[in-house]
C-alpha cells in the first residue's frame, strides 16, 4: 500500500536523503521530491513537554531513578510469534526491578488485544510497571524525551527519540530497512537479547557515546518547509 501510494504522488516529503533517494530509484522525478525531515520532529519542538514531576502527578506514577518507555505492536506478518515475542520481551523487563516500567498500549492491529493482556498480567505482578491506553500526545512526548531507555518496536524509537537523545531497543523486524541512528540498538526476539540491549543502553558508556550524535530527521521544520515547497510549486505558471 505505502509503495503504491509512492507510486501515484505527485510530490513526496521525505524524512531523510537516505529516502530521498529511494523515491527517485522508483522511477520518480527528482524535482518533486523533498527531502524535509520528519513531522514527529515538529511535534517536539511545538510542543510543552512537562517535566518529571508534572508527569508523575498527571499520570499518577511514582518514577524511579530509572524509567523505561515500552510500546511494542503486533507484526502481522509475523502473527505467529507475535506472544511469544511479547513473553520474551516481558521477561528480559523481569531483570529490571529498580526501573519504572512505563508500557503504553499496542496498535489496533491483529493480535493487540492479546498483547495487552499479557502485558496487564505482567504489571498485575509487578508494582514498578504501569499501562496506559493512550497518554495524549504531549504525555506520550513527555514521557519519551525523559526516559532513560525506549523498548519495543515502535518507529517513535527510531525517529522521536534519537531526538530526544534517548537510546532506544528495536526489536524484531517491525522496523527493518529503516534508517537507524547510532542510538538505536536493534535486537533479536529473545529475552537474552533484550536483556543486554536495555543494559548496553542504560550504561553510560552508550549514553556518552550519543550524546552529539548526528540526527537524520530534520530540524523540526518539517511543516514548514512543506508549506513553502507546495506554495512555490503550485504557483509556478
Amino acid at each position: 500500500i505505502r509503495h503504491s501510494l509512492t507510486k501515484m504522488s505527485y510530490f513526496h516529503f521525505v524524512t531523510t536523503e537516505v529516502y530521498k533517494k529511494r523515491v527517485i530509484q522508483l522511477g520518480e522525478d527528482p524535482k518533486r521530491v523533498f527531502f524535509v525531515g520528519g513531522l514527529g520532529i515538529d511535534s517536539i519542538e511545538n510542543t510543552s513537554l512537562l517535566t518529571r514531576k508534572q508527569l508523575e502527578k498527571k499520570f499518577n506514577v511514582k518514577l524511579n531513578k530509572t524509567f523505561l518507555m515500552i510500546t511494542y505492536h503486533s507484526v502481522t506478518l509475523e502473527r505467529e510469534n507475535n506472544l511469544k515475542t511479547v513473553k520474551e520481551m516481558l521477561e528480559a523487563l523481569d531483570h529490571f526491578k529498580d526501573s519504572s516500567l512505563i508500557f503504553t498500549a499496542p496498535n489496533a492491529d491483529p493480535d493487540g488485544g492479546n498483547i495487552t493482556k499479557a502485558i496487564k498480567s505482567f504489571i498485575g505482578k509487578n508494582s514498578n510497571a504501569h499501562f496506559f491506553t493512550s497518554l495524549g500526545q504531549n504525555g506520550y512526548l513527555s514521557f519519551l524525551k525523559e526516559a532513560d531507555c525506549v523498548v519495543g518496536n515502535s518507529s517513535s524509537g527510531i525517529l522521536e527519540a534519537p531526538y530526544c537523545g534517548v537510546g532506544s531497543v528495536n526489536i524484531g523486524d517491525r522496523q527493518k530497512g529503516r534508517l537507524k541512528p547510532k542510538s538505536v540498538v536493534d535486537v533479536s526476539n529473545d529475552a537474552s537479547s533484550i536483556r543486554d540491549g536495555i543494559k548496553t543502553v542504560l550504561s553510560e558508556n552508550f549514553k556518552y557515546s550519543i550524546q552529539n550524535q548526528h540526527n537524520p530527521f530534520g530540524d523540526g521544520n518539517a511543516g514548514t518547509k512543506i508549506v513553502a515547497i507546495l506554495e512555490q510549486e503550485l504557483n509556478k505558471p
